[in-house]
């Protein structure tokens, strides 16, 4: 792949003409590029997700972690201060001062940390505890992904004539309630009665979640600014999936060792030791998914519905769902 990306590149040059005009190469010359912002934020975000990454199999409390930890804190703060002073920022702060593309991101943080460690975590427990092959659990999951479809569309019809804030609050309702059934899955139950019912749930949570925020993100920003919106939401979801699968699988992994180590290799106690902890994280996500809809609802600016041709414009092409 790299490869044939090295090769296009010479023909992209040779045939694709540059579609800015001189007025357009004017204002960039004038306007120098924020090298030290970039290289700062750039760092610190790489740093972060690595980190987190990581954690799922170092500890927390080691020297690497916090180390690693202290050095995102120093970057990040030195990001911030960056562009509170130089004249041209790569990321205005004055966009922070938006309620509902604030609210939107630090909901979108919680929202993703909750739907990676789910998706993560409901393949696994499908393998482990109800015995699904790879292929079969793939399968399992078509019916969420036609419900993400299904609110998808249903969140970009009711944006038009609701709040974003009462589509969230909607969507994180179906979500949680998924979540809870999952929780509640037995070890030994069935496909059509134990897993079904929450998918659906989820997906349909899941889509009118996704495109919400998307548009909530935007509020308030003008189409200069356009650029920074699209970043800070997808920095969000990044973000967020990797801070809530660490968490959450650092939750759901504790005490595993000592269970599977009391089964004896019994697959019958082995499948109920891997319960525990895909129910642990099942919990621990609709917590994270109530800290979210609590969010919304404290901090949410009840302002009228988005116009129909802003929704349009605003509207994301996929969904970014990722089983």
């Amino acid at each position: 792949m790299t490869t044939l990306g090295a090769m296009a590149v010479p023909l992209v040059l040779a045939r694709i003409p540059e579609s800015r005009g001189e007025e357009a190469r004017a204002g960039e010359r004038r306007r120098p590029f924020d090298t030290a912002g970039s290289v700062t934020l750039t760092g610190g975000l790489l740093l972060l997700i690595f980190t987190l990454g990581e954690t799922t199999h170092i500890a927390w409390g080691g020297a690497r972690t916090i180390g690693s930890l202290v050095a995102v804190a120093v970057l990040l703060t030195a990001f911030v201060a960056i562009e509170s002073n130089v004249a041209h920022p790569m990321m205005p702060l004055r966009v922070f001062r938006l309620r509902t593309m604030r609210t939107a991101n630090i909901t979108a943080i919680l929202v993703f940390a909750t739907f990676s460690a789910l998706f993560f975590f409901a393949s696994l427990f499908m393998q482990q505890v109800y015995g699904y092959s790879p292929m079969r659990a793939g399968f399992a999951y078509v019916p969420l992904a036609v419900s993400v479809v299904v609110g998808a569309g249903l969140a970009s019809g009711l944006i038009t004539r609701l709040a974003p804030r009462s589509v969230l609050i909607a969507g994180l309702t179906l979500t949680i309630g998924g979540l809870l059934l999952m929780w509640r899955a037995p070890v030994g139950g069935g496909y059509a009665a134990d897993l079904l019912p929450p998918f659906l749930a989820l997906g349909l949570g899941c889509g009118m979640v996704f495109v919400t925020l998307q548009i909530a993100a935007f509020v308030g920003i003008g189409d200069e600014e356009a650029g920074v919106g699209a970043g800070l939401i997808n920095t969000s979801q990044e973000a967020g999936g990797a801070l809530g699968l660490a968490v959450i699988a650092t939750i759901a992994y504790s005490g595993l060792g000592a269970r599977l180590g009391a089964a004896a290799g019994d697959p019958a106690k082995v499948a109920a030791a891997q319960a525990v902890s895909n129910h642990r994280a099942f919990l621990a996500s609709a917590c994270v998914g109530l800290a979210a809809l609590l969010f919304v609802v404290l901090l949410m600016p009840r302002r009228a519905a988005v116009p129909p041709e802003k929704a349009r414009e605003e509207r994301p092409q996929q969904v970014g769902v990722r089983p």
